[in-house]
């Protein structure tokens, strides 16, 4: 029986819902998991069980945790949140216990954690964990002896586990809410102004109206994005960080249409861990200036983005910094060697950032097209939030790694990366081209 507190209709169908295996497609921010812990809850204290909750990173687990901690203070029952760690590993555990010894634990989702204690266990935000189909082989057995299971996602283009599982999974009780559903079942927000803000039709689609859409076009699809997602990376380069890696700068310049953005990378190995991202809106070129003098004096090398009204700025830092700095100039084939040059990253596993909702939007955009003479163009749509801006920052940060690596990589390497990113053209002998027609110091001599 539920509480006398105010529910959506969809939300009472899904806490309602007695079926061993239930699923939920739904928009964005509609309170599904606020429902789902208010719904563990109410299973929790009549009678013994456990639940378990898996869910993208840790902060959100600790979200979900503390709905649940208020749901119980609400029915009576001051009850506290006990941390420790799963299993003696490095991730996080959070616990409520019921006088009746039910319990909910909520855990940041991996194939490792799906493996805990038998139980009922919910998946949130499913689409978007890293592993799906190793976290659902790992689960499964969880719940072999008649637990319940809740899944729950917003769309992340047709793959994966959760599309799977929505397409052709057999045996579930199906929910699905898009945002027009939901405003219809008296949920308070304004379309037009949610609309307005959201930014491309793409992220309307898939975020609030629960279409899963085709991934072939994205440079970087969903999933690659998020397997590079890691609690390690940072967007700030606060007193807790300590690189010991060398430091590489990329920034994507921009005044009043888009953002500019500084992305800083620390390398480990052959790993780029993000250990900032700041994004600038309308920001005087004074204080942009200011913003990349703070972070000058700890970096290897800075790559600018010089096209427009990048030149000024980017010939000034190089005036300020000397060889420090690299002026790109982001056009003809250069763009596409840089964005050939982030997918490999991605795809060789060798990159690590926050699992930030900005930076996936951002990295997702780009598309690679065509023009009318063959010519291969890497665009993204301008919104309000920017042009790709984090995408193009990212691509400067390995860039500038690059300049300074080209001998441990080897001028041949360099060749086939571009000869790649052009779609397999024929390549002048003279190599790779650089702003002015002549190649920075560090590539002469190969």
């Amino acid at each position: 029986m539920l509480p006398a507190v105010e529910l959506y209709e969809y939300q009472k169908r899904w806490i309602d819902d007695d079926s061993r295996f239930a699923i939920g497609l739904k928009a964005r921010q509609i309170g599904y998991t606020w429902g789902t812990m208010l719904g563990i809850v109410l299973d929790c204290i009549p009678r013994r069980t456990s639940w378990y909750f898996l869910s993208t990173t840790e902060r959100q687990a600790e979200e979900a945790m503390e709905e649940a901690r208020t749901h119980s203070e609400a029915m009576g029952l001051a009850l506290s949140i006990e941390e420790s760690f799963f299993e003696d590993t490095r991730y996080r555990q959070l616990s409520i216990v019921y006088p009746n010894k039910s319990k909910i634990v909520g855990l940041p989702s991996n194939p490792r954690t799906a493996r805990g204690s038998h139980g009922n266990v919910v998946l949130d935000e499913f689409a978007h964990h890293q592993d799906g189909a190793k976290i659902w082989t790992a689960l499964y057995p969880v719940v072999t002896r008649g637990y319940k299971v809740r899944v729950l996602s917003t769309p992340n283009g047709r793959q994966g586990k959760f599309y799977e599982l929505w397409d052709a999974g057999k045996g579930w009780s199906r929910h699905r809410t898009d945002i027009y559903e939901a405003v219809a079942q008296g949920f308070a927000v304004d379309l037009e102004e949610l609309r307005a803000g959201c930014g491309t039709e793409e992220d309307w689609q898939q975020e609030y109206c629960c279409e899963f859409l085709d991934e072939a076009k994205a440079w970087l699809p969903f999933s690659l994005i998020e397997s590079a997602y890691h609690e390690g990376a940072s967007l700030s380069l606060d007193s807790s960080i300590h690189p010991t890696g060398p430091l590489w700068l990329g920034v994507d310049v921009a005044r009043k249409r888009d953002l500019t953005v500084l992305w800083l990378n620390e390398q480990r190995g052959d790993v780029h861990w993000t250990r900032a991202v700041l994004a600038l809106a309308q920001t005087k070129f004074s204080e942009q200036r200011e913003a990349i003098d703070a972070l000058m004096p700890m970096v290897r090398r800075g790559c600018i983005d010089a096209n427009g009204i990048g030149a000024q700025l980017a010939e000034e830092a190089q005036e300020r910094w000397s060889s420090l700095v690299e002026p790109v100039m982001m056009s003809g084939q250069v763009p596409a060697m840089i964005a050939t040059r982030v997918k490999d990253e991605f795809e060789r596993g060798r990159m690590r950032i926050p699992d930030d909702a900005d930076i996936r939007r951002d990295l997702h955009q780009v598309r690679k097209t065509h023009t009318a003479a063959g010519n291969v163009r890497f665009e993204a749509p301008r919104t309000k939030d920017g042009h790709a801006d984090r995408f193009w920052a990212l691509g400067l940060a390995l860039h500038a790694s690059d300049l300074v690596q080209v001998r441990e990589l080897g001028y041949q390497t360099v060749q086939a990366r571009q000869f790649a990113a052009l779609g397999g053209e024929a390549r002048s002998p003279k190599g790779p081209h650089f702003p002015g027609g002549e190649a920075p110091d560090a590539w002469r001599g190969y």
